[in-house]
């Protein structure tokens, strides 16, 4: 299983940024801009899964605050270099979960994976991202924040 992490802060009641970051290696994907995402490791569980990834590749804290989405989706395995190392041969599909984290008042310090990071508006955030699956949590997101309608973990 995998996750995909939004991280979001508050710059004026109403109005909020959201962090994405560029992707480092010379891969299929290299150099698009995304959210933090990855895998589940060993038995690990969602929740450990996200805030381990969270932090690795942003240096945001396991403590911060998490919330969930509905927001859903599934990617082939073969999109992942290690795919068929990874997952039975009978796994054509890798689940994906969504959180958003409150980054405000956080300073982001990028992995390796990554070369840059830039806060960004909503408009600016959809534009710029290359996952249509990016773009639909984003667009969750958003609503949720201007709706004071976050799901609480």
């Amino acid at each position: 299983m995998n996750v995909l992490i939004l991280p979001y802060r508050k710059v004026d009641p109403g109005t909020y940024e959201f962090a994405i970051l560029k992707r480092a290696d010379k891969g299929l994907y290299g150099g698009i801009w995304q959210f933090i995402s990855g895998g589940a490791e060993d038995d690990e569980t969602v929740e450990d899964a996200f805030k381990r990834e969270t932090f690795e590749e942003s240096g945001i804290l396991p403590d911060s605050k998490f919330y969930s989405l509905d927001c859903f989706f599934t990617v082939p395995r073969n999109n992942f270099p290690a795919g068929d190392k990874v997952w039975p041969k009978d796994i054509y599909m890798i689940p994906n979960y969504c959180y958003a984290v409150d980054a405000s008042g956080t300073e982001i310090v990028i992995s390796h994976e990554h070369s840059e990071y830039m806060w960004c508006s909503y408009k600016e955030c959809y534009d710029t991202l290359y996952f249509l699956s990016n773009k639909c949590a984003l667009w969750e997101l958003n609503e949720r924040l201007l709706r004071d309608d976050m799901i609480s973990l």
